[in-house]
This record gives structure tokens, sequence and C-alpha cells, in this order.
């Protein structure tokens, strides 16, 4: 298989690619409906990280509860997976 697979668990929602701008410089980049649900995980995770910088995380989602340790672990391994397969993304977005 060549597929290129997440580096974890994604909902993927988009039937199309979408184009996402970063809010930092307004560059903007079309995505695949795969690299949007991988970008969406990871940039959740940093938001939460971001906002309860400092503070105890703890979040009960269905079965699995996830920790900051856990929402570290999604933004380095969804930032190393489009290093490894779309460094232009990378860079564009999330360098």
């Amino acid at each position: 298989m060549n597929e290129i697979q997440p580096p974890y668990e994604v909902t993927v929602l988009d039937d199309a690619p979408v184009e996402v701008k970063t809010q930092y410089s307004g560059v903007s980049v079309t995505l695949t409906p795969l690299q949007v649900a991988v970008y969406d995980r990871l940039m959740g995770a940093l938001a939460i990280l971001d906002e309860h910088a400092g503070h105890e995380i703890t979040i009960v989602a269905k079965d699995k509860t996830i920790n900051r340790d856990d929402l570290i672990d999604i933004v380095d391994k969804g930032k190393e997976w489009f290093v490894r397969h779309y460094p232009d993304i990378y860079y564009a977005l999330l360098d």
C-alpha cells in the first residue's frame, strides 16, 4: 500500500481539497482532506496547550483520557508527518 498514512487516528470530514490560511503570515495552502484532518488535530492540540499553559490538562473523550503529554505527542507527530511527507506545507503553515 503506497498511500501515506496519518500519524495518528483522524476523522476525515472533507470530500475535496480545502484552502488553509495561516493566521500569522497570511500564507494560504490547499490541503487534501487527509492533510486537513491531521492539521486540524495538530492545531487543536496546540490551541489547548496554549490556552492552558502552566496548568494541568485532563480531557476525557469517549473512553480515553488525554493529558498534556498526549497533546504534545499529537503536535510532535503531526509536525514530523508534515516535514517528512509535505515539507513545503510544513514550512508554509507550521514553521
